[in-house]
């Protein structure tokens, strides 16, 4: 059985996007083998103030979301019912292995408590969520290559079900100093593909 889509508009308020280079909204040059960059000072412009505990993903998600929402009109935003839908395609790995591997070392170790906390797969979503005083809908999917799709229909999901007016609907994932283990996974053998440098981004 298939279920016809009926085709449908959703209005776009503001949108943003954050390359490797960590300048909002602009195209920049990147080179693989100097990131990742340092986003605090980005993180600061943005947010007014540092980040203490929050690894490099969640910082680059509320970055990527404040952007867009300081190009919104402040009266379209105020007193609606707004949720927040992240997509990502690998997630908070910058945590979470830092967080696995501390587990399994040596038989068991001791991971920080913030390694822990951020380690769940919400805690990107959960950080923007306080940043922009939203407390409605929070929801963090990941989908592979299709995770952005996948954000898109479940927010107009629930904008058509009325649950919420307004949705922040947006994608990150980071780089990793393990850009060879990916191209593993990838089946990126020398010969078989155009070399092209990895990146990371935060769009919204």
């Amino acid at each position: 059985m298939t279920t016809k889509l009926e085709n449908s508009s959703m209005p776009v308020i503001a949108a943003s996007y954050l390359g490797p280079a960590l300048i909002p909204n602009a195209d920049a040059a990147w080179d693989e083998a100097k990131l990742p960059a340092n986003a605090d000072d980005l993180v600061q412009k943005i947010m007014g103030q540092p980040m203490r505990r929050a690894g490099r993903f969640i910082k680059l998600v509320c970055c990527g979301a404040l952007s867009c929402m300081q190009g919104a009109p402040k009266e379209v935003l105020q007193g609606k019912r707004t949720g927040i839908f992240l997509s990502t395609g690998l997630g908070n790995i910058d945590e979470i292995l830092p967080f696995i591997t501390q587990v399994f070392k040596h038989d068991g170790g001791f991971p920080s408590p913030n390694q822990f906390a951020n380690s769940v797969s919400n805690a990107a979503a959960f950080f923007l969520a306080k940043a922009c005083d939203v407390k409605g809908t929070v929801i963090t999917v990941s989908q592979e290559e299709l995770s952005f799709e996948s954000a898109l229909w479940l927010a107009q999901s629930y904008l058509d079900a009325g649950e919420i007016e307004l949705a922040l609907v947006g994608g990150c994932d980071v780089f990793t100093p393990a850009v060879e283990d990916y191209r593993e996974r990838l089946n990126l053998v020398p010969g078989r593909y155009r070399r092209a440098p990895l990146g990371e981004g935060s769009s919204w």
